[in-house]
């Protein structure tokens, strides 16, 4: 077999034996490729891999009998994140992320646009102050990127809409509203029977936001309502691609904190 050359990030690395790794890898063409690293866990400062989750690099490789498995034969740095300087929440963000990402791509199928979406996240220049309003936008982005979205525009039991364009500024009804993670939409309190999943007209505005005007997200908002909004999207994510992350529950741990 050949040897290709590809750009991949890496999603996950497993422990393997007494000093070997197994790698989860997006990449552009191939979707998710694994890999053992021989030598690949550290010890002491001696590794075959000095690299991190989310990390971009470009690897020299062949495909094995499975079509997922590969023998990397080379590998060099593209972008390396430097992790040391993340805060604690950030770091959180990042595996949750980064495991999402790996639950969503398949083996064998081109992830072009997840890939240009985390080259994006990666390149980002993290803003401490503004930890929570780039988690809410890469997650909007993310879901935006695997063809959903939550209709937030009106309510789809009655039809009444949730704003009103005007010259100068939007309107949003002050009305309460339910997520239906089903139909990927709201139900206004009135015609709701599930009171689960509470979308504040404040939650909308941001989604609006997110749409409409993604840079104002950095002005202040407020963290409950960020927060809030976060929790929406990981259930929405969760149910309606039936995935399941372990990494956000301590996410959210600790961001309850914060709403304090």
């Amino acid at each position: 077999m050949k040897i290709e050359k590809e750009s991949v990030f890496i999603l996950s690395n497993t422990p393997y034996r007494d000093s070997d790794l197994i790698v989860t890898l997006l990449s552009p063409n191939y979707g998710l490729l694994s890999a053992t690293i021989y030598g690949g866990k550290k010890i002491g400062k001696q590794t075959s891999f000095p690299f991190h989750l989310g990390d971009y690099i470009d690897i020299d490789f062949q495909i094995q009998e499975r079509n997922d498995f590969i023998k990397i034969y080379s590998s060099q740095k593209i972008v390396l994140l430097d992790i040391d300087r993340f805060s604690y929440l950030h770091f959180l963000f990042h595996c949750y992320f980064l495991e999402t990402i790996r639950q969503i791509a398949k083996p064998g199928n081109p992830a072009k646009d997840l890939t240009a979406l985390l080259n994006n996240y990666v390149k980002t220049d993290w803003q401490n102050q503004f930890e929570i309003n780039q988690m809410v936008f890469f997650i909007d982005k993310l879901i935006k990127n695997i063809g959903f979205g939550i209709n937030y525009d009106l309510c789809l039991s009655c039809f009444l809409p949730t704003l009103k364009p005007q010259q100068n500024k939007t309107i949003f009804r002050k009305n309460m509203y339910y997520l239906d993670v089903i139909e990927s939409g709201l139900i206004c309190q009135s015609c709701a029977q599930n009171t689960t999943n509470l979308v504040t007209p404040a939650m909308i505005k941001l989604l609006w936001l997110l749409d409409v005007h993604p840079a104002d997200i950095y002005e202040k908002i407020p963290m409950k309502t960020l927060i809030s909004v976060l929790k929406i999207q990981d259930l929405y994510l969760k149910q309606t691609l039936e995935i399941k992350t372990k990494s956000a529950e301590i996410l959210f741990k600790e961001l309850s904190k914060l709403e304090i």
